[in-house]
């Protein structure tokens, strides 16, 4: 794997939010952020959008706990909420004008399904509730991106709104066997390139207790 600057890509930085964090105090943020959103917004509202076309397909909804997602600020009969994940293949002309296809979100359920919380989950309700019940399968990764009209070898950029739950493994490939493999796994994106921030990339070096599950 080969690490590489975001000019590199080439991907342009966003700076419409640059030291948004440093605004002081914390109430101020919100209305901070809100401003500089109008002018990231303007990007997208321009007559020369460079996106051509998005597909939108469902992957797996899976229960997610209520704590979790609203970090304690709302309770309910039932513990759980249940999370839609979907796969969304966008095209569009990046700043060369060349036709790019990124595919944003590429869950791979058995890769997630080891995440401590969801291992847990598994172990404690029993393969039935937990696949049955608790979450619901609607397409493979590789069947979404056929549905979607392309193949994995036609996808230049793979990207995820957070690696929480990611076994970045089965998308990107290993160079050494895992999980009694025979093999190293070969990546399901053989010409994508991967976009992640470098901060979060760095945490998985040490992991906050708050973030293990």
């Amino acid at each position: 794997m080969a690490v590489a600057a975001p000019e590199a890509v080439p991907v342009k930085p966003v700076h419409e939010f640059d030291g948004v964090y440093d605004v002081w105090p914390r109430g101020d943020r919100p209305r901070a952020i809100r401003e500089r959103a109008t002018a990231f917004r303007e990007r997208f509202a321009r007559p020369d959008n460079r996106i051509r076309a998005v597909r939108t397909v469902p992957l797996a909804s899976a229960a997610y706990p209520l704590t979790f997602a609203f970090h304690g600020a709302a309770r309910g009969l039932n513990p759980f909420i249940n999370i839609v994940n979907k796969l969304v293949i966008v095209q569009f002309e990046d700043f060369e004008g060349t036709i790019r296809t990124l595919a944003w979100e590429p869950t791979i359920a058995e890769g997630a399904a080891e995440a401590p919380f969801y291992d847990q989950l598994l172990k404690r309700y029993g393969e039935f509730l937990s696949y049955k019940v608790f979450a619901t399968f609607y397409n493979t990764v590789e069947e979404a991106v056929a549905v979607a009209g392309i193949s994995p070898a036609d996808v230049d950029y793979v990207s995820f709104d957070h690696l929480h739950v990611q076994d970045l493994r089965l998308t990107m490939g290993t160079t050494k066997p895992i999980d009694g493999d025979r093999e190293p796994r070969k990546p399901f994106f053989p010409n994508a390139k991967f976009l992640f921030q470098r901060k979060e990339v760095y945490t998985f070096g040490s992991t906050h207790p708050m973030q293990w599950a």
